[in-house]
């Protein structure tokens, strides 16, 4: 049975899709810049990091839209958090991807 409704996992799905999309441009634009700093094996992990969120994130949106309307509060919060971590993640990484690049332009 699929119900799909407006809720609040439903907007944590929408989250999901939209943050693989930016993910995978900032992806894009960083990785000649990030090339310099960190060498051949940072590359490759940064690949694999890269190929598996834009995988592993929306396929977890899909399931969100599809199936959170099952889910109780509990599990819901625990969804919420999960996000709010990832998303605080992204930010300090981002964060310190700028602050290094800007040191090494000087």
């Amino acid at each position: 049975m699929v119900n799909v409704g407006f809720n609040f996992m439903s907007i944590l799905a929408i989250v999901d899709l939209a943050l693989a999309i930016a993910y995978l441009v900032t992806a894009i634009l960083n990785a000649g810049m990030r090339s310099r700093l960190i060498g051949g094996l940072g590359i490759t992990l940064y690949i694999i990091q890269g190929l598996m969120v834009i995988v592993i994130l929306p396929l977890c949106g899909f399931i969100l839209w599809f199936q959170g309307w099952r889910l109780d509060p509990i599990l819901a919060t625990q969804q919420f958090l999960l996000h709010v971590l990832l998303i605080y993640l992204a930010f300090k990484d981002a964060l310190i991807f700028g602050i290094v690049s800007r040191q090494s332009q000087r």
